[in-house]
């Protein structure tokens, strides 16, 4: 699979001396994340509106979950739709130091290709997660390129946005 990239944190600005000891107890996460595509040729995104930024639906694989049935089940927890994963874009790993985390995530390239229901966490609901169809791939690298930057996990999570975006823009033509 293709590498879409990596961001740790001295790349989102935060330096910090390297320790190999503090990397025992780290954890490792695992997710995916789709560009989705509607009949009428349209992207969606998450908004986040606690936060006032963009990003593409998906999130962590569960233990025992392989990566198929966690992209469907992420899907469409966030959207309400459920998808068909078309094509492999890449992956995309984080290192972030003050979560201790590890994360690495699949991204495809998808199709709605049914209705579903919307299961949004906890979290995701009092961050006020709300689906937004967009006209083209260029403009949902425009809004998720306008993410402010100040809250830590937008500092990793808008590079890999926009690098999951960019690869999909090339993919698609």
């Amino acid at each position: 699979m293709y590498l879409l990239g990596h961001i740790d944190d001295q790349d989102a600005n935060l330096k910090k001396e390297l320790n190999l000891e503090e990397y025992k107890d780290w954890f490792g996460r695992v997710a995916v994340r789709a560009v989705l595509q509607n009949d009428k040729g349209q992207i969606a995104l998450m908004y986040v509106r606690k936060y006032n930024i963009y990003k593409l639906p998906g999130g962590g694989v569960e233990k025992e979950e392989d990566l198929a049935s966690a992209f469907v089940r992420e899907v469409e927890e966030e959207t309400g739709f459920v998808a068909k994963a078309t094509a492999d874009i890449g992956v995309f790993v984080e290192k972030r130091d003050r979560e201790t985390c590890l994360q690495i995530s699949f991204c495809y390239l998808a199709n709605v290709v049914g209705e579903g229901k919307v299961g949004l966490t906890e979290e995701e609901s009092e961050q006020e997660f709300e689906l937004v169809w967009v006209n083209s791939i260029d403009e949902a690298i425009n809004l998720v390129d306008g993410n402010e930057r100040e809250h830590y996990d937008v500092k990793f999570m808008t590079p890999r946005e926009l690098a999951i975006l960019k690869r999909a823009k090339e993919m698609i033509g």
